[in-house]
């Protein structure tokens, strides 16, 4: 596959429902422009639009000198790459509120990835130079986006490694519980996954193919550790599934 047109969509695949997840309270980030100096917001506010996007539309895909970072106000948002075989390769999803493309903004290196709308959303586009001009002006935004950095390369770390050193259920079995525990929502002991997932789109997250996440999928139905609930996988003991080897 080449490289993707913003107005792309991707065809999505596997037997999950496509339809909007509810987001769970938990499962939405304080609106980072929300947690910064009034003064600060507004100079970033002056400095953006709000776009709407629909399923399946690209937010933004690689570029030498990105012009703008984003904060999620509604929806869902897919980050992926492709593989020099042309394969996607999920990186995380998005939550409201969240800010997301800052990463090559502010290492002034190209952005090597894309987003994409995986449900209808509404997104902020704050211009580089906005962003830019804010952050030296105020040393805990400063701060504050370089912590959020340093967290997503420590769990770009953890990903690689689960990728070198665990076998396809496992992995199968760690991503479930992450997109659970950040997406999710409580009911009981148990977690329900409030994405809309496909088996293709699992598979990409966990470098693996869509027939074997099928095949795992359906052990770990058969034995109690994930049910199906509306078209939503549901893990009733997440603990179950976290003691697989």
């Amino acid at each position: 596959m080449g490289q993707l047109s913003r107005g792309a969509r991707h065809r999505t695949s596997g037997g999950m429902s496509e339809r909007r997840p509810p987001v769970p309270a938990h499962a939405r980030e304080a609106h980072w422009l929300g947690a910064m100096p009034a003064t600060a917001a507004k100079v970033l506010r002056r400095g953006s639009t709000v776009r709407g996007y629909q399923v399946g539309e690209l937010v933004f895909s690689p570029s030498a000198v990105p012009a703008h970072v984003y904060v999620l106000e509604d929806g869902l948002v897919r980050l992926f790459r492709l593989t020099p075989a042309g394969e996607e390769f999920t990186l995380r999803y998005i939550r409201p509120g969240e800010l997301f493309g800052e990463m090559s903004v502010v290492s002034g290196r190209p952005r090597e990835g894309f987003a994409q709308a995986r449900v209808a959303s509404k997104i902020l586009w704050i211009t580089r130079a906005a962003f830019v001009t804010t952050l030296r002006a105020h040393n805990s935004l400063l701060y504050s986006v370089t912590r959020k950095i340093a967290g997503r390369v420590i769990e770009y770390q953890s990903r690689a490694e689960e990728l070198i050193f665990q076998d396809a259920r496992r992995r199968l079995a760690r991503f479930l519980l992450r997109v659970a525990t950040k997406h999710g929502q409580r009911d009981g002991e148990g977690l329900t996954v409030a994405l809309p997932l496909t088996h293709a789109e699992i598979a990409s997250g966990i470098g693996t193919s869509r027939q074997t996440v099928s095949r795992f999928l359906r052990e770990l139905i058969d034995a109690g550790l994930v049910t199906r609930s509306g078209g939503q996988l549901v893990l009733p003991d997440p603990s179950r599934l976290e003691a697989i080897e």
